[in-house]
């Protein structure tokens, strides 16, 4: 049941849906795949309208022919005609989501001719719209499927993926530009700091240096107070994620607008608080649903405990004597067990460290509520404002 080729244990007919935005590899995976073992190819480039298509999926179900639906299937809807029709029939219903990044997705589609090379920001229109595919759809199988040297490398779907999984997915959701992303989509900014390694190396204690923290949280609470509704802000090491206020509006939600002023000031905020140059790019990560959003979330703060844990780990080894190449090496073929004995032999104890340190941080906005006195009745009145807190948690629904 592993191979998302072989049949099932009852060796049932099979509808593959494959799923992902243009150039992510589907056609290439169902020509290398699927075509040789006869799968039939319902593609509604190649049929043109939608009737077309319809009539030839009926003729594979009356007929008992498998085939392999070939469209970008971004959305719960769209699939949802396929996997009816399939399962109605009693056929096992196998999907393949085919991880990808946008920019890689543009490069491939750029060397494409013909009709098959479609406008770059379709690319990215397509990348916003994209809604993760889930087992109670009515998938029988699922597989997450990326491109590698040697082909395609399928996994089997979680439903808590692991940090691998979710670094393919998420990054998937990355846009560099693109068109308006639409109301109903999360927009996160992440922001990375550009050659902060060797800013910190220069002017920072390592692994980690309170005064380069103390930066960044001031650098978070411009971003979010300089007009972009900011919700939600996570920091760690020199990166910082932004969700922004599901009414917001600010340049019509233009990518490219979004990422050059957010970069900007962000670049501008920390200057000025560290007092010499320093730069951030920025990327948008465009989410369909909350459970999206607190992916996210989980993801970065899942990265920060692995960076933090082998950044302290190789600062071990560094302090010890070992050189840059060295040390590096050695974490490379060390696993997790033998890193924690060596930081207990440096008497580091990982998990009694700071939560800034291994987590990152959150911002967000709390009620607070006040009383004041009336300057014309001179009675008491009570009044909420807005205020900043900062906690290692997000707070619900992000948790």
């Amino acid at each position: 049941m592993n191979n998302p080729n072989s049949k099932g244990e009852q060796a049932r007919t099979r509808a593959v849906i494959l799923i992902g935005i243009p150039a992510s590899g589907k056609s290439t995976y169902y020509a290398s795949e699927l075509a040789p073992q006869g799968f039939v190819h319902i593609n509604l480039d190649t049929l043109k309208t939608r009737h077309r298509e319809e009539t030839l999926v009926a003729e594979c179900i009356r007929g008992r022919k498998e085939f392999a639906v070939d469209n970008t299937n971004t959305l719960r809807s769209e699939r949802a005609r396929y996997i009816s029709a399939a399962r109605a029939a009693g056929y096992e219903v196998v999907g393949i989501y085919f991880q990808s990044r946008v920019a890689d997705c543009v490069e491939r589609n750029a060397r494409r001719s013909g009709e098959a090379r479609i406008p770059r920001a379709a690319v990215a229109a397509m990348s916003n719209r994209l809604e993760l595919p889930a087992p109670e759809e009515g998938f029988d199988r699922l597989y997450y499927a990326a491109m590698g040297d040697g082909g395609f490398v399928l996994s089997p779907w979680r439903e808590e993926p692991g940090l691998h999984e979710l670094d393919s997915i998420l990054r998937a959701a990355e846009d560099t530009a693109g068109e308006p992303v639409p109301r109903g989509r999360y927009i996160i900014a992440r922001l990375d700091g550009r050659a902060f390694r060797t800013l910190t190396n220069t002017h920072f204690q390592k692994p980690f240096d309170t005064r380069f923290r103390d930066i960044m949280h001031a650098t978070v609470r411009h971003l979010m107070q300089c007009g972009f509704k900011v919700e939600l802000a996570y920091t760690q090491s020199d990166e910082i994620s932004l969700l922004f206020d599901g009414g917001m509006d600010a340049y019509d939600r233009v990518p490219r607008k979004l990422i050059s002023l957010l970069a900007a000031e962000a670049s501008a905020a920390f200057t000025l608080h560290f007092g010499s140059t320093a730069a951030f790019d920025c990327r948008l990560n465009i989410q369909a649903d909350a459970a999206g959003v607190a992916r996210y979330f989980r993801w970065r703060r899942e990265d920060a405990e692995r960076n933090a844990f082998n950044a302290h780990c190789y600062w071990a080894l560094r302090n010890s004597g070992m050189s840059e190449h060295d040390a590096t090496q050695t974490l490379i073929r060390t696993d997790t067990a033998a890193k924690r004995k060596l930081l207990a032999e440096h008497g580091v104890d990982f998990s009694s460290l700071p939560e800034w340190q291994r987590h990152g941080m959150f911002f967000h906005w709390e009620e607070d509520e006040h009383t004041g006195t009336n300057p014309l009745t001179g009675g008491a009145v009570a009044y909420r404002r807005k205020v900043m807190a900062c906690t290692p948690q997000a707070p619900p629904p992000w948790a």
